[in-house]
């Protein structure tokens, strides 16, 4: 209504970033697509409406903020990368400390946008840039994670990777984070840098910490853990501790063919031939192919 009558007004930028963020609120919570993207698109307009007036610093963030909100909602990766951009180079202006949460998100939005147009280098320096930066634990554990995969899965730099999984662990409190953390330095430890005692090591935590959890996430890791931990003792040559790890998977989760079958394999190579077929029999039954 005060736009309508006062376009004007030295209020109005203000009240369209009002606006900008209930139309962004109604975008998020419309179940249809094309509403969510009508609401979205009237958030857009809105922001960038307020951003042609007189806005102080302030304003000026939380309004890119909220118009990078609306783009990234849009699908507009270049949209959103622009405002959220002009988020971080704000921020250096602003004197209210409560719009810092909005920075340190915006640098994480921007780390994923350029994650989703693989560019790697400029999405660490995101992520350094919060853990240098922010006082919150949770948030520096969750972006030395973050970093941590571009390292793991696209960089393939695996020591760097063990590195930052490392240093998320004792910044966080969030059991599937810290289980993950865990299981990923195991699993890179045993097959990318074939160093089986520190991936055994990796293992023996995983299990010991989370053993009787209920989550089915972190219940798959550590049935993989076992079957890693269990193929590292035949490496060895320890096959009677691999038939128990091999044991221990199935306990959790009994379908797993290729488990049977390297458990039938164990028995087959201790001479324990009639359990070697009734492992393999199962596994064929599971997986045919």
């Amino acid at each position: 209504k005060l736009i309508e009558i006062s376009p004007d007004d030295e209020s109005a930028p203000t009240a369209r970033y009002q606006i900008a963020v209930c139309y962004f609120q109604l975008g998020q919570a419309a179940t249809d697509d094309s509403e969510k993207q009508r609401f979205f698109q009237a958030s857009a307009g809105a922001s960038e409406s307020a951003l042609k007036g007189n806005l102080d610093a302030d304003m000026s963030l939380s309004t890119y903020y909220a118009l990078g909100l609306a783009k990234a909602g849009l699908k507009d990766q270049a949209g959103a990368t622009g405002a959220f951009q002009k988020v971080v180079s704000l921020s250096e202006q602003v004197g209210d400390e409560r719009r810092q949460t909005s920075v340190y998100d915006a640098h994480a939005r921007l780390a994923d946008l350029y994650l989703d147009q693989s560019q790697y280098e400029p999405a660490i320096q995101e992520y350094e840039y919060i853990i240098n930066n922010s006082q919150d634990k949770d948030t520096q554990a969750r972006s030395y994670f973050s970093m941590a995969l571009v390292y793991d899965e696209h960089l393939n730099d695996y020591n760097k990777a063990i590195a930052n999984y490392q240093k998320a662990l004792p910044l966080t409190d969030d059991v599937p984070t810290k289980a993950q953390a865990i299981y990923r330095v195991g699993l890179l430890y045993a097959t990318k840098l074939n160093d089986g005692q520190s991936a055994m090591k990796a293992f023996d935590e995983l299990i010991s910490n989370y053993a009787n959890t209920n989550n089915d996430t972190i219940n798959s890791m550590i049935a993989d853990a076992k079957t890693r931990r269990a193929e590292l003792y035949v490496n060895l040559g320890m096959l009677d501790e691999a038939i128990v790890e091999y044991q221990k998977a199935l306990k959790i989760n009994p379908s797993l063919a290729i488990v049977h079958y390297n458990l039938g394999l164990a028995y087959y190579r201790k001479g324990r031939l009639d359990e070697a077929i009734t492992e393999f029999n199962l596994a064929i039954e599971i997986d045919a192919n």
